[in-house]
């Protein structure tokens, strides 16, 4: 009955339906699937949501990289969801398989690189140099998380954590 409750305030916000089975952003009717690591729920599956700003890319209709200023604007999620910060990403370690990474690549300064090889992600942890978000590089294989410079030209995938 409390589930029940929840869903519906959640749905009478206007801003996402969480289940068992997952998300279903209401701004795009986007579903996803999620999982649960420790205390946060996790997407399983790249952002898709077109936050309608020049700030995005397509790939054969199913991928979006997004540019870093769009992560730092703090709008990019659904409501009461988050891109995740630099320490969580490292926290996932061997775990990082569960949110089922996809090698989308990314896109830097014009040109597509990683496709179906590298799983690059967006940070909410800002570089000091820079004031740009950080990305990582997921290898589900061993629990490796790279940190990739930050780079105005860097556009990338996203994911979003629930505490």
């Amino acid at each position: 009955m409390k589930w029940i409750a929840i869903t519906l305030l959640m749905m009478a916000s206007g801003q996402y339906v969480t289940a068992q089975s997952g998300l279903r952003d209401l701004r795009d009717n986007g579903q996803y699937q999620t999982v649960a690591i420790d205390s946060k729920i996790w997407m399983a599956e790249n952002l898709r949501f077109n936050s309608n700003h020049s700030h995005f890319y397509y790939l054969s209709g199913r991928e979006v990289y997004y540019e870093g200023n769009v992560i730092a604007s703090d709008s990019l999620c659904p409501k009461g969801w988050r891109v995740p910060t630099l320490d969580e990403w490292q926290a996932l370690g061997n775990q990082a398989n569960r949110i089922q990474p996809k090698p989308a690549g990314f896109l830097e300064a014009g040109r597509f690189s990683g496709f179906g090889k590298q799983a690059v992600y967006w940070t909410s942890t800002l570089d000091d140099s820079s004031n740009m978000p950080l990305a990582v590089e997921l290898n589900p294989e061993n629990g490796a998380v790279n940190i990739r410079p930050a780079s105005l030209s860097l556009r990338t995938a996203c994911r979003c954590v629930k505490e």
